[in-house]
């Protein structure tokens, strides 16, 4: 399992992804378990799929996330908040010819 204290962002990178993760870290009583891409991971409850994505370095990307093999519209990514056992899959667009 992908551990929280082994994903603490470089904290001179500053931002939500730093914030998030040591909120993680430091409430651990709230954590939810979830899949990303098939691996399990940990967030912090009540975290939205706006903040995990950056969390998790997508942040700024072009990406189509599915939770639970539905599509989640880019519109809802804010207000969308992760639940424990939520299979999150996260692609990005690849171009060719």
């Amino acid at each position: 399992m992908l551990s929280v204290w082994n994903r603490l962002p470089d904290r001179s990178s500053g931002g939500l992804a730093y914030l998030a993760t040591l909120f993680v870290i430091l409430r651990r009583e709230d954590i939810v378990k979830v899949s990303l891409n098939n691996e399990p991971v940990e967030v912090a409850g009540a975290t939205t799929l706006s903040a995990a994505i950056e969390l998790w370095q997508f942040g700024g990307q072009t990406i189509a996330v599915a939770i639970n093999g539905e599509f989640v519209s880019r519109s809802n990514y804010a207000t969308r908040i992760l639940e424990a056992g939520d299979r999150i899959d996260i692609v990005k667009p690849v171009g060719g010819g």
